[in-house]
């Protein structure tokens, strides 16, 4: 009498088989690194894009000795990596002092520059930096279609 009324009381439910489909997928683990594997390949085109980012840089060098100026040089710089390996580059010189190299040497309000900095044949067709992003797409696009048809 006690097993019957366990028996009877049970309900059975069924799931259609697109709802087992989508359980299925949110719940297995391997689908879970799938979405996983697409987040991290847009994270590595993110940090291949960067690559191509603008960069700041100064170099200040000074020598101060018994109060006076031996020599003073500035030097700052804001370089914009192009898509080829070259760069474009604008910069301010600073140079003075009582010895400092002659090379080195500006006028009173400094140097201003603009150019472009070439490795000649270097890179010209493919370099490192063109790799990395050519290589996250395809990573990030492999991933998508592997999830897609899995």
């Amino acid at each position: 009498m006690g097993l019957s009324e366990i028996c009877l009381s049970q309900t059975v439910s069924m799931y259609s088989y697109n709802t087992f489909l989508s359980s299925v997928k949110e719940m297995n683990p391997l689908s879970k690194k799938a979405e996983n594997n697409i987040i991290y390949g847009g994270a590595q085109l993110k940090a291949a894009k960067g690559n191509f980012d603008p960069q700041l840089g100064t170099n200040i060098e000074s020598k101060q000795f018994n109060s006076s100026n031996y020599f003073t040089y500035v030097n700052a710089e804001l370089k914009q990596p192009l898509y080829t390996s070259q760069y474009l580059k604008v910069g301010y010189q600073y140079g003075k002092g009582i010895f400092i190299n002659p090379e080195l040497l500006t006028p009173l309000v400094g140097l201003p520059y603009v150019g472009i900095e070439a490795s000649l044949l270097q890179g010209l067709m493919f370099d490192k930096r063109r790799a990395d992003v050519v290589k996250a797409k395809h990573y990030s696009e492999y991933f998508s279609a592997e999830q897609k048809y899995k």
